[in-house]
């Protein structure tokens, strides 16, 4: 999830995506520059399960991927 998108912000999305049944446990991973400890804090209180700051590393990107599809996988 794209933090600074111009319609809507990543953070809004995702707490509206949290209220919607059908997406409600769709993992959702923050992708953005802000490294801030305030701006995690921020995207797991509105319900995002992680974390990737910009510039992207595909490996670091791909593992977390991989971690958010398995903890699914183990919740049900």
């Amino acid at each position: 999830m794209d933090l600074h998108m111009p319609d809507m912000d990543g953070y809004t999305v995702t707490s509206l995506m949290r209220h919607d049944p059908r997406f409600c446990s769709l993992p959702v991973i923050a992708v953005t520059a802000d490294v801030w400890n305030d701006v995690q804090d921020r995207c797991l209180a509105c319900g995002m399960d992680a974390f990737v700051s910009k510039p992207i590393k595909p490996g670091g990107l791909y593992i977390e991927i991989v971690r958010q599809v398995c903890k699914q996988q183990m919740q049900r």
